[in-house]
């Protein structure tokens, strides 16, 4: 399911902005010209990671709970390798607007 969720410019920098998509709670991250969706919700404890703190040069979000830090281009753990990974879901920006695209359960 492909889903229209703002413009761009609606966008804060470098700060998650949460959104409902299919029953699916998302974070999407904005950094400079690019955006990134990840689950909000951590893989550790289900801790708010949409509501975590995000490094713009790392392109990282890190959960407030436990402070696992996960890569907004994959969802990889980066803080240790044996934790899960977050799930992302791909994104575009078309005429300045985010599309997100979730699949099908």
């Amino acid at each position: 399911m492909t889903e229209a969720l703002c413009s761009l410019d609606d966008l804060p920098d470098a700060a998650p902005k949460l959104f409902k998509v299919a029953n699916q709670q998302i974070a999407v991250v904005r950094i400079g010209a690019q955006a990134y969706a990840i689950n909000a919700w951590c893989p550790h404890w289900n801790g708010p990671l949409g509501e975590g703190k995000v490094s713009a040069e790392r392109r990282e979000i890190e959960c407030p709970w436990h402070r696992f830090r996960f890569s907004l281009t994959d969802g990889a753990c980066v803080a240790t390798n044996n934790r899960p990974p977050a799930t992302t879901f791909p994104l575009r920006i078309e005429n300045g607007k985010v599309f997100v695209d979730i699949p099908a359960s």
